[in-house]
């Protein structure tokens, strides 16, 4: 919601927040953090975000192949774009 905000406008967020219940919620661990907090930390690309790389690592355990997402960061990482 907050990358919509940002990109599009806070009614579209706002419209997202109140359609949320079509999505699904995953929480990372304090494990999955650490893991990609080191990940991050020894990473050379200083495009990629520690938020990008926590969906990674969720989309690549969850098996989900296609992002919704404004950057390209997630199609460089192997994943399909919503929208293309």
């Amino acid at each position: 919601m907050a990358l919509l905000h940002r990109r599009h406008s806070y009614p579209a967020a706002c419209k997202l927040a109140e359609e949320s219940k079509s999505f699904r919620t995953i929480f990372i661990d304090e494990d999955l953090h650490w893991k990609v907090l080191a990940q991050y930390t020894v990473s050379r690309d200083s495009r990629l975000s520690l938020v990008d790389l926590i969906s990674f690592a969720v989309m690549k355990r969850e098996g989900i192949r296609q992002a919704l997402a404004f950057d390209r960061h997630f199609e460089q990482a192997g994943f399909s774009l919503y929208p293309d």
